[in-house]
């Protein structure tokens, strides 16, 4: 199980409606090693539970998702994993709270 007892210490979220959606983060493992997730997870709020509904395309932490009022959720940058601008998300995703699904892997580009 990838939650881990929810030890996502970065990760981009936005509510719509019922539910409250968690796209990639990061967390420790038992080593101590630092491990970014690419899932993409979905908790009912009125059920209490969570349910894994997809991945981004990397694995991905500490980017910022927006949601737009109505059906789209946008996710803007983040971090791939290093500490430099070269292993930064350089992009924006749209993901479709409607249907649960990425509808375009990259609509645009944060550093041109």
């Amino acid at each position: 199980n990838v939650i881990r007892g929810w030890h996502h210490t970065y990760c981009a979220y936005a509510k719509n409606n019922n539910y409250v959606y968690i796209f990639g983060g990061e967390y420790y493992n038992a080593s101590f090693d630092r491990v970014y997730v690419n899932g993409i997870f979905k908790y009912d709020i009125a059920n209490q539970q969570m349910i894994s509904i997809g991945s981004l395309p990397t694995p991905q932490s500490r980017g910022i998702a927006v949601h737009d009022g109505r059906k789209h959720i946008y996710l803007v940058g983040g971090d791939l994993g290093g500490g430099d601008v070269s292993e930064k998300v350089e992009h924006i995703l749209v993901f479709d709270a409607s249907t649960d699904e990425l509808v375009n892997e990259t609509i645009a580009t944060l550093f041109p």
